[in-house]
């Protein structure tokens, strides 16, 4: 097993595996959006292959000089509760620390508000909840939930 950066050829296998986590969204746009970070932030795209299958991926973008969020993290429902989760989020978090990155966002929708405690293992905190309000893909008035890292050096 092998995480690595994603690369372009991964993108089609990626966005089925995110689209698979996020019932909300449309694999074209995944596809688009993924491919747009991977652009803008290489290092910030990881994938996790098994014999050179991909089974997990993590993506996350710039926000704003020293913040970051993570867009997506999906891994095979076959290979969940074997770590491999873990192991992408530390491993990602080693890319931001050494683009000197000091806070790391990510949003979890209330229909997988069970993946709150595996992000509280990691450090991060619940910082909000609010409504979604004009975000692509996802209805209206849905709770989302925002947590929230501080990364120590």
């Amino acid at each position: 097993m092998l995480i690595q950066k994603m690369t372009f050829p991964d993108l089609d296998k990626v966005a089925t595996l995110y689209q698979d986590a996020n019932s909300f969204a449309k694999k074209k746009d995944i596809f688009e959006w993924t491919k747009e970070g991977l652009m803008k932030f290489p290092n910030f795209n990881l994938v996790y292959k098994k014999n050179e299958k991909i089974i997990g991926a993590i993506s996350a973008i710039l926000l704003s000089k020293g913040k970051v969020e993570i867009n997506d993290i999906a891994i095979q429902k076959k290979y969940r509760g074997q770590t491999i989760g873990s192991k992408l989020l530390k491993r990602l978090i080693k890319e931001f620390k050494k683009e000197g990155i000091k806070k790391i966002t990510l949003w979890v929708h209330w229909s997988n508000a069970r993946a709150i405690p595996f992000y509280y293992k990691l450090k991060f905190q619940i910082k909000k909840c609010t409504k979604t309000s004009n975000i692509d893909n996802v209805p209206n008035g849905e709770d989302i939930i925002c947590l929230e890292q501080i990364i120590q050096p």
